[in-house]
């Protein structure tokens, strides 16, 4: 089952949303990626989330701030893992009647029990469905402001019609990658196939060193990392439709659980190495990411994207989360702009929050409409 609630009581839920009295979640995640989707389908709604990356983090967050709504707890995590956290919320009374859904890959019986058994209210597994995301949402986060979206069920045959030559061989691309399986698109990402893509190449650059960070770990007897790593890599893979390296990781996975001195794990991890690599290459190659970006690629007004640039650069010079957002949601036009090499310079920057890097770069765009800084 997909999602799944235990019988906790919920009592700081709040039964509107506005502008007085916004919505407040966490999203407890340490991979940037699953950040990323998780972020992007509560952005649907019009919702955001401040981010811990380890339960540590969040309680910390949790004991420090105003109480959340909603916390989202992933549950494989370095320093606090979501197991522990949720027990010591349940501890906390402050804490404790704080509505919980685990999200995670241990979807057998065993993993649902131990989140419930641990505090959990409800459970969503990876990869993330949308479907199965905000039916959750909508049992533990009532909110009449909310407009939930209605779910397309896109197929090949029926975008086929309405792609431009260059989606169609982009389409064509990604259907020749091994294992890929692009119902991930049209369900996470409802077609958006640019999106899409830029997903595939963060996880894999992320990840890219994933079998030599593993193959360190058995050398050190290092048993509960290295299983991390393949557990994550996973479940990474099962969000973006990647259903040989899930299969793959998923092998390794149990391998390194089992006997990380087994000889045979050196096999599982060169075909993981090799898998994951040709991927890569194939990503790396994509016609999307050597196109030239048209003269007249931004849609926008040049006074408008002064507006935006101009509330970016702000934003990010604050430490401000929301600058995260407003990137993600122009990013088609900073493209246009910029190009994609220096759109993905800047998209670094800001996925590693380095944000005075992307500041300086987008005030010297924003220079080239004739603002003096």
């Amino acid at each position: 089952m997909a999602v799944e609630s235990s019988n906790n009581t919920k009592v700081t839920i709040r039964d509107r949303v506005d502008v007085d009295h916004p919505v407040r979640i966490l999203l407890v995640e340490d991979d940037l990626v699953n950040q990323k989707v998780i972020r992007g389908l509560l952005r649907i709604v019009g919702l955001t989330a401040e981010v811990a990356g380890n339960g540590a983090l969040a309680l910390d967050m949790m004991r420090s701030n105003e109480p959340y709504d909603l916390v989202l707890m992933d549950i494989n995590m370095p320093v606090m893992n979501g197991l522990q956290a949720m027990t010591a919320m349940r501890d906390d009374e402050k804490l404790k009647y704080t509505p919980v859904i685990a999200v995670t890959t241990n979807v057998d019986n065993q993993g649902r029990m131990e989140c419930f058994a641990a505090g959990a209210n409800a459970f969503v597994s990876k990869p993330v469905m949308p479907a199965d995301f905000y039916a959750a949402l909508k049992e533990w986060l009532p909110a009449n402001g909310i407009v939930w979206p209605e779910l397309t069920h896109s197929t090949d045959s029926d975008q086929a019609q309405e792609q431009d030559l260059a989606s169609l061989q982009l389409i064509d691309e990604l259907k020749a990658i091994e294992g890929l399986d692009m119902s991930a698109c049209y369900a996470l990402f409802q077609s958006d196939y640019g999106a899409f893509v830029g997903y595939l190449k963060q996880f894999l650059d992320s990840h890219s060193h994933d079998a030599n960070k593993i193959n360190q770990a058995v050398a050190d007897h290092d048993s509960q990392t290295a299983t991390r790593i393949a557990h994550t890599v996973k479940g990474l893979a099962g969000t973006l439709g990647l259903f040989k390296l899930q299969e793959i990781s998923l092998q390794l996975e149990k391998k390194l659980h089992q006997d990380i001195r087994d000889f045979s794990v050196l096999t599982d991890l060169q075909q993981f190495e090799h898998h994951l690599q040709q991927i890569k290459h194939q990503v790396d190659n994509l016609s999307f990411f050597k196109r030239q970006p048209a003269s007249q690629g931004n849609s926008l007004a040049d006074e408008e994207m002064k507006v935006v640039i101009s509330q970016l650069i702000q934003l990010l010079k604050e430490y401000d989360s929301l600058s995260i957002q407003l990137w993600e949601e122009y990013l088609d036009h900073f493209k246009a702009l910029l190009g994609n090499a220096e759109a993905a310079a800047v998209a670094e920057d800001i996925d590693n929050m380095n944000f005075p890097a992307a500041a300086e770069s987008l005030q010297q765009i924003f220079d080239k409409f004739g603002k003096a800084r």
